[in-house]
């Protein structure tokens, strides 16, 4: 009844005006009227009376504390679909070596070239199977050398000491 009247009053000092309205602390006016029973707010009870008497708000640090591990995540997650998109990458242009690879060799077995079993396509496939997620069976070999011209250009300049076939 107190703070009623005493709201009641307020409003009647605003005079209509709203930004006067808008204004009115009812908090404090509660404040006023309660007049020191046990440090009490409006709704909030002890909580109002230790903010206060300058005790930090124990929630505003779990919110900072959430906010950073909010924004932690979000950085992990974009790090983390960055690296997807990388081994994506990386997985593709290994498939088209190992595509060409396979591709050469057959081609030098037509020739009546024989290699050796490469050990390294093998486990090449192995380990790009354990680190993929969906993993890939190659597809059929395609008997054209020139499926991906810059890998080849690549391979032709790394075996430039290498003497040609004839």
């Amino acid at each position: 009844a107190k703070f009623n009247a005493a709201l009641e009053r307020a409003k009647e000092a605003a005079g209509g005006d709203q930004e006067r309205l808008r204004a009115i602390d009812e908090d404090a006016i509660f404040d006023e009227v309660a007049g020191g029973t046990k440090g009490r707010r409006l709704g909030l009870g002890n909580i109002a009376r230790a903010e206060r008497c300058g005790v930090v708000d124990p929630c505003s640090s779990l919110t900072q504390e959430n906010q950073q591990l909010r924004e932690t995540i979000k950085s992990l997650s974009q790090d983390n679909e960055a690296t997807k998109a990388k081994q994506i990458q990386s997985d593709q242009k290994l498939d088209k070596l190992q595509e060409y690879l396979q591709t050469m060799c057959a081609a030098l077995t037509q020739q009546n070239i024989n290699f050796p079993p490469l050990r390294i396509l093998e486990q090449v496939s192995e380990s790009s199977r354990t680190t993929r997620q969906q993993p890939q069976q190659p597809g059929p070999v395609e008997n054209s050398p020139d499926k991906d011209n810059n890998i080849q250009d690549e391979d032709l300049e790394a075996n430039d000491d290498v003497a040609p076939f004839s």
